[in-house]
């Protein structure tokens, strides 16, 4: 029996929503550390005496360790394990914010800060793609929108501790020190957090997969109390393609991204999000600096901030939300968008079939007009009348043909 359509029919439950609030931590001390370079920036710029491109440099510290990593978490992923790189970036990403902490210097400071960046930057690729394999297909787009969400919550946290940790003394310092808490995290996703059953078939270990669905199965039965779906017919198949695709690795990942039939997709997703982020990372990062500069407090500009970041957290999870509903993106749903392609295709035939009567009606004038002004001498014409046309009469009378 396909293991992958056994997962894909689960109903959601506590399970899920326990796999969403391990992403969703991870999520949060992502954008915590994100975040929290902003606030340090003052402190730091006073300290060291740093002018604005070191400002900037230091601004982007966690952009660069992204970059650095991005491309090769997923083959990693597919390598080693979901599970591995996930636990792996969490430690890293702990360990050099507790170095940053420690920092003597500019240069240390911005080395540990881009590493804990990739550290960072690792976990944030392999979480949604990981955690959503176990989610059925219908409510994946919830799941991640949901998973997104949490990045809010660690803006909000970065904010509160820069109003309320940065400002006094060596706060700075401590403030790294608070984000390298999530370290203890691994204790629990070690005992809780599965491996991906897809990662687990791709490498032959189809025993271990299987232990893993069963147990999500037992669990999933014991929080509804009600018995599992069926597995859709003729599913069985498909579980030989899990084995059968190795992953792409990079290079074959990039090929396939800029080829003719994804160029498009990829262009455009690429540009949106560099936009994006562009816009997002450079607003929140120099903000709380900037408003310092402007003869703001550190204050009350860190006060600011915490307003201006809380307004994240609904804008996130109401997409998530609607994304939950259907009716809130009707392409969720295939039978909506059966029907939307019925009501598509009787529109046009309509309007098409409003617009050659109307092109008749318009001929039929034109023609009893012409007809209406004939010579009396024309026999093919004669005793013509206008009769009405949709309800109404075409004014004016026929000519009477005199007798011969």
């Amino acid at each position: 029996m396909n293991l992958l359509a056994r997962l894909d029919r689960l109903p959601l439950s506590r399970p899920h929503y326990l796999l969403l609030l391990i992403g969703g931590l991870g999520y949060t001390f992502d954008g915590m550390d994100a975040a929290v370079v902003s606030f340090l920036m003052p402190s730091t710029k006073e300290l060291w005496h740093l002018g604005g491109v070191r400002l900037g440099m230091l601004a982007s510290s966690s952009a660069f360790g992204y970059l650095l990593v991005a491309g090769l978490t997923g083959v990693l992923a597919d390598r080693i394990g979901r599970r591995r790189v996930m636990m792996y970036a969490l430690a890293c990403y702990a360990f050099f914010s507790a170095v940053a902490a420690l920092s003597p210097n500019f240069w240390v400071f911005l080395t540990a800060r881009v590493l804990a960046g990739a550290g960072a930057g690792a976990e944030s690729v392999v979480i949604a793609p990981f955690l959503s394999e176990f989610v059925p297909a219908a409510r994946r787009g919830w799941f991640v929108g949901a998973l997104a969400g949490f990045f809010s919550f660690g803006f909000v946290g970065a904010a509160l501790i820069g109003r309320f940790v940065v400002v006094h003394g060596n706060g700075w310092r401590w403030a790294q020190v608070i984000t390298a808490v999530p370290i203890l995290m691994l204790l629990w996703w070690r005992r809780t957090l599965p491996e991906s059953p897809r990662f687990l078939l791709s490498g032959g270990r189809t025993a271990e997969a299987e232990r893993i669905v069963a147990d999500l199965e037992r669990r999933v039965e014991a929080a509804t109390g009600r018995p599992l779906p069926p597995v859709p017919a003729g599913a069985g198949k498909d579980t030989a393609t899990a084995t059968a695709h190795p992953g792409l690795g990079l290079i074959g990942a990039l090929r396939y991204l800029w080829s003719k039939a994804m160029v498009r997709r990829t262009a455009t997703t690429w540009l949106i999000w560099f936009v994006i982020t562009f816009s997002y990372y450079g607003f929140f990062s120099w903000i709380p600096t900037l408003l310092v500069d402007q003869g703001i407090t550190v204050t009350k500009s860190f006060s600011f901030s915490i307003i201006i970041y809380f307004a994240q957290v609904p804008g996130y999870f109401s997409a998530a939300c609607l994304l939950l509903h259907p009716r809130g993106l009707p392409h969720l749903d295939p039978g909506h968008r059966h029907r939307a392609g019925q009501r598509l295709r009787q529109g046009r035939q309509h309007h098409r079939t409003a617009d050659h009567r109307r092109a008749l009606g318009l001929r039929g004038i034109r023609r009893r007009l012409r007809a209406h002004h004939r010579r009396p001498g024309d026999r093919r014409h004669r005793h013509t009348r206008l009769r009405p046309l949709h309800g109404r009469t075409v004014p004016g009378r026929a000519r009477r043909a005199p007798a011969s």
